[in-house]
C-alpha cells in the first residue's frame, strides 16, 4: 500500500514526492476470453485486474476517473465514494509495489485456495481491502493527514496471515534458496509494519501505510479464526433463495461460533451410572472431527479432482483410512 499526494492543478496529475488443471486444451474454439478467465484460480483473476488497473493509470494517468475512484482517503469516503475501500486495492501505479504485492499473492493465495476455493479467496481480498482502508483512513485522521492511499497490501497481508494460521509449519524456499517455515516470513512481514507504524507515531514521514498492512492483517486473521467464509462447498442454500444475502450470512456465521448452553440433568439421570464401554467397540470408533475432515476432502475431491488435494491433505486421507479399516 502506497500512500501518495497529488496536485490537481492544470491537466496534469503528477506525484508531488510523498513518500489442478489445464484450464484449455488444444480444442479451444468456441471458448471466449470470459470464459477463460472464468476457469483461472482466483489468484490469477485477481493478478490480472490488479495488472488492468495498472495499466490503467499509465493510459488515463491525465484524467481525474483514476484519483477520484483508485483512491482511497477520508475526504473521499465523505463525497459518497465508498466503493474506493474496495477499488484502491487493485490499484498500484509503480512497477516494483505492484510487483512485490503480486508476488506474494501467488505465494500465499494458491494455498488458501486450495483450501476454501476460488470464491472465499476474493471474499477474504476484499474484506482485507476494508479492513485496511478503515485502519489507513483511522490512523490519517489521528495524525491530522488526508493523504490517499492505494495499493493490495491489506489484501495481500490478510491472505498471508490467514494461510499462516493454517499451515503455519509449512516450508517455502526463499528465490529457490533458503527455506523458510511460513510463520517466520509472516512475522517478518509484520514485524516491519509494526515498527514503522511506531515511527509515523512519533511523526516520522513514510510513502508505506503501515497501518492498513495491520489493519488487513487483523482482518485476515478474524475471517480465518472465526471462519467467516460466505462459500461452503456442500452446504445447500437457506429455502426459498438461491443464495445467502449478506445479513443472512453474518448471522449464521454468529450462530456457528456461539456456544450451546444446556439444562442441568435431573437429579435422577445425574445419579445413573455410565453404561461399560466395550474396549474393542471403543477402538473401531472414528473421532468425529476426523469423519468431519474427510467429508470434507471427499466433496472437494469431487468438485475439483484429486490434483486439487495438497501433500497435506493426500497424507491425511491416508492416515483416516487406515483408521477405519481398524
Amino acid at each position: 500500500m502506497r500512500i501518495v499526494g497529488f496536485s490537481r492543478q492544470g491537466d496534469d496529475n503528477v506525484p508531488v514526492g510523498l513518500d489442478d488443471r489445464d484450464y484449455m486444451t488444444q480444442d479451444g474454439a468456441g471458448s471466449s476470453t470470459t470464459d477463460l478467465l472464468r476457469r483461472l484460480p482466483a489468484a490469477g483473476q485477481l493478478i490480472i485486474l490488479n495488472l488492468l488497473v495498472f495499466l490503467a493509470w499509465h493510459l488515463f494517468h491525465r484524467s481525474g476517473v483514476m484519483l477520484d475512484h483508485f483512491m482511497v482517503d477520508a475526504e473521499g469516503l465523505r463525497s459518497g465514494r465508498v466503493w474506493t475501500l474496495v477499488t484502491y486495492a487493485f490499484s498500484h501505479r509503480e512497477p516494483w509495489h505492484l510487483f512485490w504485492n503480486m508476488l506474494f499473492l501467488y505465494w500465499f493465495g494458491g494455498d488458501l485456495e486450495a483450501v476454501w476455493g476460488k470464491r472465499n479467496l476474493w471474499a477474504i481480498y476484499l474484506v482485507g481491502a476494508v479492513g485496511g482502508a478503515a485502519a489507513q483512513v483511522a490512523f490519517n485522521l489521528h495524525q491530522g493527514t488526508a493523504r490517499p492511499m492505494l495499493g493490495a497490501s491489506a489484501s495481500v497481508m490478510a491472505i498471508v496471515v490467514a494461510t499462516t494460521l493454517m499451515f503455519p509449519t509449512r516450508r517455502l524456499m526463499i528465490w529457490g534458496v533458503i527455506p523458510t517455515p511460513m510463520w517466520v516470513l509472516a512475522a517478518l512481514y509484520l514485524l516491519v509494519d509494526v515498527f514503522g507504524l511506531a515511527r509515523e507515531m512519533t511523526g516520522a514521514f513514510s510513502r508505506v501505510g503501515h497501518a492498513g498492512h495491520l489493519g488487513g492483517a487483523v482482518a485476515g486473521a478474524l475471517f480465518q479464526v472465526l471462519d467467516l467464509r460466505p462459500f461452503r462447498r456442500g452446504q445447500p442454500a437457506p429455502r426459498g433463495r438461491q443464495s445467502a444475502g449478506p445479513l443472512t450470512w453474518l448471522a449464521t456465521a454468529w450462530r456457528r461460533r456461539r456456544l450451546r448452553v444446556l439444562p442441568p440433568l435431573p437429579r435422577e439421570e445425574r445419579a445413573v451410572e455410565p453404561a461399560p464401554v466395550d474396549p474393542a467397540h471403543d477402538a473401531r470408533r472414528v473421532d468425529p472431527a476426523v469423519e468431519a475432515r474427510v467429508d470434507e476432502l471427499l466433496r472437494k475431491i469431487n468438485a475439483e479432482g484429486l490434483q486439487s488435494l495438497t501433500n497435506e491433505e493426500k497424507a491425511f486421507l491416508e492416515r483416516a483410512s487406515t483408521q477405519y479399516r481398524k
